[in-house]
């Protein structure tokens, strides 16, 4: 039986536990991170490279620092954002996919959310479009309320705002919304 990584459709990656980043031995040096409530994350240098904003911290200072570098991220996503980096930079692409499936699966969407603005942040592209990837999969197909309801934004219109917008505006509620 295979799963395709974003979805339970039967298809790509053939499913297998995904990799734990605990258990990942990456040689080298070691720098920290700090997150916002000031936990101290350490990741093998080769790992944080994937970070073009710390990649240009470290090209800029060098890369003997002893204190740990401040990050915009609470706890949870930094540890997320740290594990990812560390399974992208010791795993193949199939273990990466396996492991990206079940991660992503298991977090809800204020979380993806957090990570994705994290992973922005910091500029680690593979696992911005990762994330990228996964979101748009979330909401293929969807209805902009389902849409507002995955993602948990609420409507800043009042039900009269929307049917005066949806009167003055037939023609795009129709062609756009489908409404």
């Amino acid at each position: 039986r295979t799963l395709h990584a974003f979805t339970n459709s039967p298809t790509m990656a053939t499913v297998h536990t995904p990799v734990d980043p605990s258990t990942l031995t990456i040689d080298g040096p070691v720098i920290k991170l700090a997150s916002t409530e000031a936990k101290e994350f350490e990741i093998p240098l080769a790992a944080a490279k994937l970070s073009n904003t710390i990649s240009q911290m470290l090209e800029d200072l060098g890369e003997d620092i002893d204190e740990a570098i401040p990050v915009t991220a609470s706890d949870e996503v930094l540890e997320q954002l740290v594990n990812a980096c560390k399974v992208r930079c010791a795993c193949d692409p199939k273990a990466i996919n396996v492991y990206e499936a079940f991660f992503f699966r298991n977090l809800e969407m204020p979380q993806v959310v957090a990570i994705l603005n994290a992973a922005n942040m910091l500029d680690i592209k593979p696992i911005v479009d990762s994330l990228c990837k996964y979101v748009a999969a979330k909401l293929q197909g969807q209805s902009v309320d389902q849409m507002r309801e995955i993602l948990g934004i609420e409507s800043d219109w009042t039900p009269e705002e929307f049917k005066s917008a949806k009167e003055d505006h037939r023609w795009a509620f129709e062609y756009i919304f489908g409404l």
